[in-house]
């Protein structure tokens, strides 16, 4: 979703999302399944107890000083954190919310995040108390380039290709994959599928010749 800074007003807002589904039973009301706001805490909160997790799934970040101890808790096992440092690090990550100042540039952690932040980065940097910092990916030069939204012919068919684009490089990247795939699958003796199949699913893509693909890939 994207609005403007003018939809926001001139003061600094906490942004976070939730999902909604119906509930079972009568009245059929909608009731909270997931929330989130900072990239990737999701994967901490899987590490907390299952009536934890539920809890504060269905929570909101005005609650979420409860939790402050359960996340200590996960962070004293992820990153070896001393027991009187996780508290601490624990209460910057909560409540989870999004800071953003409309008045400010947008930086990742500090205020919002733009599209080419490495959110990543940030959050293995927590994680694992500073023993992992990078995840050796790239930024990408594609996400800097803006879209354009729906509006004249010219820009639905620009846009239109672009998702075409990205699209094939994706495809690309499963095919070279697949092949991985195949030549494991080989050597564990499971022949689930085969090369083949893989050709069907894929048939956007073109075949690699029998030179390209492994030995034990072309004995499927």
């Amino acid at each position: 979703m994207e609005v403007p800074n003018s939809a926001l007003g001139s003061k600094a807002v906490g942004l976070w999302h939730r999902t909604l589904v119906p509930a079972h039973g009568a009245g059929r009301d909608w009731i909270t399944a997931e929330r989130g706001a900072q990239p990737l805490q999701l994967f901490l909160v899987l590490g907390l107890t299952s009536a934890e997790r539920d809890a504060y799934l269905a929570g909101e970040p005005a609650d979420d000083a409860r939790f402050v101890t359960a996340f200590a808790h996960a962070l004293e096992h992820t990153g070896g954190y001393p027991t009187a440092e996780t508290r601490r690090v624990a209460g910057t990550m909560l409540p989870e919310i999004l800071p953003y100042d409309p008045t400010r540039p947008a930086s990742f952690p500090d205020n919002g995040r733009t599209l080419t932040d490495d959110a990543v980065d940030a959050f293995l940097a927590i994680l694992t108390n500073g023993k992992v910092t990078e995840d050796k990916v790239r930024a990408s030069r594609r996400s800097a380039r803006r879209v354009p939204l729906p509006g004249t012919a010219a820009q639905r068919l620009t846009a239109e290709r672009g998702k075409q684009q990205q699209v094939g490089s994706w495809y690309e990247s499963v095919a070279r994959a697949a092949g991985r795939w195949v030549l494991l699958l080989e050597q564990s003796r499971l022949k689930f599928f085969s090369q083949k199949d893989f050709q069907i699913g894929f048939k956007k893509l073109r075949a690699p010749s029998s030179s390209q693909a492994p030995p034990a890939a072309q004995a499927l």
